[in-house]
């Protein structure tokens, strides 16, 4: 069973977790300057899904050329092995640069729209209360999916990767562009379009779609062929730059897109980048210790999701060789005895942002590499890390993947199921919390998202509430106030801070000096907090 990869229009559970079993990441594969001893290393490893090997976060130059690119290589990798099932990435990202690339006829057709000879139009994929606009570094804003020009955006660059011949998408953070999309319906529109096309033009008649979410369901049925999510790693106190794995909410179940039920959908984890290191990275924070000084790479920072100042790859790129391979063959075996429904993402080729490891190059001398990759190092890859050893011993060593469909995770975290309102229609999830110091004031841990304590009561039409009571403020002391977020489904994945903007800042709450009961009620679709 282990080796069945056969699917066309549809895909079995089984089939999909043996994929799954044997996926990478190697981030932008079409642009390596080592692309032959890439696929030797694939192919050698094993691997049958290749996760992120194209997408852009920045429009092209020539978006003619990368297209061509990513077609040149999905050949050559299909011509090593064509069971490979290739990911391409459309990110949660667009920039004024989408005006230079025109519209094809055939992406007006597809919308019912007159065809124009035109531009995409940048101002035209914003959210309209401006909410998310200029967000990332260099004036990129978030989509937003209700937009049609937003989905001919997405529906173009799918339709043309799937020209090329990827299999899968990774669409990024849902749960940013599809912020205010009620019931996903938009997005659940959008996914219709690019299965249909595939459905004609893919390899195999299909694409296998996921994002980063815990789960999202529209009109009974889940949005994702699977789900996404980082790797969560938290510090291990007292062992300078060692992680553990965490548990951050459970994958949602339902009816897949292929038909079959499931009680949790089976998800990837993968060693996320989103900066490379604190203070240092292009898109890192500041994080200020009691003294004023700000932390930075290798040193611990209690709270946030930097382990030891890192993201995610940049810190296992700074790892030892041992240790690299002692983690993941560790975070393997953490799925397997926690969760069976999660698989470990396997890292072959990441960038490390603004965090490079030096490592010593051919000459002697000292070379900062900003590209993660596991290939053993050769002439033929100068500045592999030497890991791909240590991946193919563990997948030659693993069991058969189990059907996990009926299974629970053994900890259950997170939310075992939706709420369905009989009122809306809608989907609501069933675990919202309101996680931060303010738990403490409440007698629980701070920063909890899978806490009871916190957790807000469904109350109908899409609204939750919390009604805490808090004792009279000391008269000798200031008022302490607190700082907090809306998490959903356990897990950080999905939160709001404030003005309901995904992934906002925090909450700031002061209970009032002569204590009482205090109501918080947070509106779902509308992604409103009202305190008082």
């Amino acid at each position: 069973m282990r080796n069945n990869f056969t699917f066309t229009h549809t895909v079995s559970r089984q089939v999909l977790e043996n994929y799954l079993s044997r996926a990478v990441t190697a981030q932008d594969i079409f642009n390596s300057d080592t692309l032959a001893d890439d696929i030797r290393m694939l192919t050698s490893v094993g691997a049958k899904f290749i996760g992120r090997a194209a997408g852009v976060w920045r429009p092209p130059d020539d978006d003619d050329a990368h297209f061509a690119r990513a077609a040149e290589v999905v050949g050559k990798i299909h011509a090593a092995d064509p069971q490979i099932i290739l990911q391409a990435a459309i990110f949660e990202a667009v920039y004024e640069g989408v005006e230079r690339i025109l519209v094809p006829g055939w992406v007006f057709e597809e919308f019912g729209l007159p065809v124009e000879e035109r531009t995409f139009r940048y101002d035209a994929m914003l959210f309209p209360d401006g909410r998310h606009v200029v967000q990332w570094r260099g004036g990129g804003s978030v989509p937003d999916v209700r937009q049609v020009e937003t989905r001919m955006w997405f529906f173009y660059r799918a339709r043309r990767y799937i020209d090329a011949g990827f299999e899968a998408f990774h669409f990024g953070q849902v749960h940013l562009y599809g912020s205010m999309d009620r019931g996903y319906l938009a997005t659940a529109g959008l996914l219709r379009r690019v299965r249909e096309y595939a459905a004609r033009r893919a390899r195999r008649h299909m694409v296998l779609c996921d994002a980063h979410t815990n789960g999202i369901s529209a009109r009974g049925r889940l949005l994702f062929d699977l789900h996404a999510t980082i790797l969560f790693l938290r510090e291990i106190e007292g062992r300078p730059h060692r992680c553990r794995i965490v548990r951050h909410g459970c994958s949602k179940g339902g009816i897949s897109p292929s038909g079959w039920a499931c009680d949790h959908l089976p998800y990837l984890a993968e060693f996320d980048n989103y900066g490379g290191a604190m203070r240092t990275g292009p898109h890192s924070i500041q994080v200020k210790k009691e003294n004023g000084e700000l932390y930075g790479p290798g040193e611990s920072t209690p709270g946030v999701l930097w382990p030891w100042g890192y993201d995610e790859i940049a810190w296992f790129a700074h790892q030892g060789p041992q240790y690299r391979g002692e983690f993941l063959r560790c975070a393997w075996e953490w799925f397997a005895a926690n969760d069976p429904n999660g698989h470990l993402q396997m890292p072959c080729r990441r960038r490390v942002g603004g965090a490079p490891v030096t490592m010593e190059s051919a000459d002697g001398g000292a070379a900062e590499v900003g590209v993660y990759k596991a290939n053993r190092p050769s002439p033929a890859c100068p500045t592999g890390f030497g890991d791909e050893d240590a991946i193919r011993e563990i997948w030659e060593g693993s069991a058969e993947p189990s059907l996990a469909s009926c299974k629970k995770p053994s900890a259950p975290a997170g939310d075992e199921d939706h709420w369905r309102d009989p009122e809306t229609g809608f989907d609501y999830p069933r675990k919202v919390v309101l996680a931060g110091t303010l738990q403490s004031a409440l007698g629980g841990a701070e920063w909890e998202t899978d806490s009871e304590v916190g957790r807000m009561e469904y109350i109908g039409s899409g609204r939750y509430r919390l009604a805490p009571s808090f004792p009279p403020s000391d008269p000798h002391e200031p008022p302490r106030s607190y700082e907090f977020r809306i998490c959903i489904g356990g897990s950080w994945t999905e939160n709001y801070g404030q003005g309901g903007i995904a992934d906002g800042g925090n909450f700031q709450f002061t209970p009032p000096i002569d204590g009482g009961s205090v109501e918080f009620v947070f509106d779902y679709d509308t992604k409103e907090l009202r305190v008082g």
